[in-house]
Order: C-alpha cells, then sequence, then structure tokens
C-alpha cells in the first residue's frame, strides 16, 4: 500500500478508511462499522462513504466528507503538498483538527520545521 500524507497530515496508509478502501474494498458488513464508528451529529457516514482513494485523488475517488474538507479545498487552491509547506502554518482550520487528531501535528510540524521562508 502506497505510503501517503494528506493535505491536514493524516497519514492514509494508517486510516482506517483508506486501508479498507485498498485491502477490503468488497467487505460490506465491516465498512458498515467503520461508518457508524466514524459517525456523529454533524456527519453521518453511509458504507458508500468507506471508499477513499486519498485526498490528493479526483474528487471522484474521495468520500464526500472529504469533497467538502476546508483543509483539502484550501491546500488544493495553494497548489501546496500539505499544510506544512502553508506559509500561514499552522491556522486556525488545522489547529481545530489538531484537537481532534493530535498526531497530525506531529507529522505536519516535522516538515515545517524544514522549510525555509522568504
Amino acid at each position: 500500500m502506497k505510503k501517503m500524507i494528506s493535505y491536514c497530515g493524516i497519514k492514509c496508509h494508517e486510516c482506517v478508511v483508506y486501508r479498507i478502501s485498498n485491502r477490503n474494498r468488497n467487505n460490506n458488513s465491516k465498512k458498515k462499522k467503520i461508518a457508524k464508528k466514524l459517525s456523529n451529529k454533524d456527519c453521518e457516514l453511509k458504507v458508500s462513504d468507506i471508499n477513499c482513494a486519498g485526498c490528493k485523488a479526483s474528487n471522484k475517488e474521495v468520500p464526500s466528507f472529504v469533497y467538502k474538507c476546508e483543509i483539502r479545498k484550501c491546500a488544493k487552491n495553494k497548489s501546496l503538498t500539505n499544510c506544512s509547506y502553508c506559509k500561514s502554518y499552522p491556522c486556525k482550520k488545522i489547529d481545530m483538527l489538531f484537537v481532534e487528531i493530535p498526531t497530525i501535528k506531529k507529522n505536519l510540524n516535522k516538515t515545517h520545521k524544514k522549510i525555509k521562508y522568504r
């Protein structure tokens, strides 16, 4: 499985949605369990949402919640590899996600420290 880091710093190969999409594509019972586990009051996932080629893929290859992601839109509009390459890093958008997924901050900070801005 290809190792990728998403725009927000998630390591795709560690993401349960990405992994099942690439390993057990037709296992709907497992996808149903994952959709239920990851759903919340703001975002209810369906089995069809548990199909992701990584957020850097075309819009046809990502679930609707990824297509709507403001971080993804921002990074794509700025043609960034990920948020760590942004001169405004960290910003309010990514700070909110750091609270939910603390490991992504470590992933992005590691790259951000190596970049020299003028």
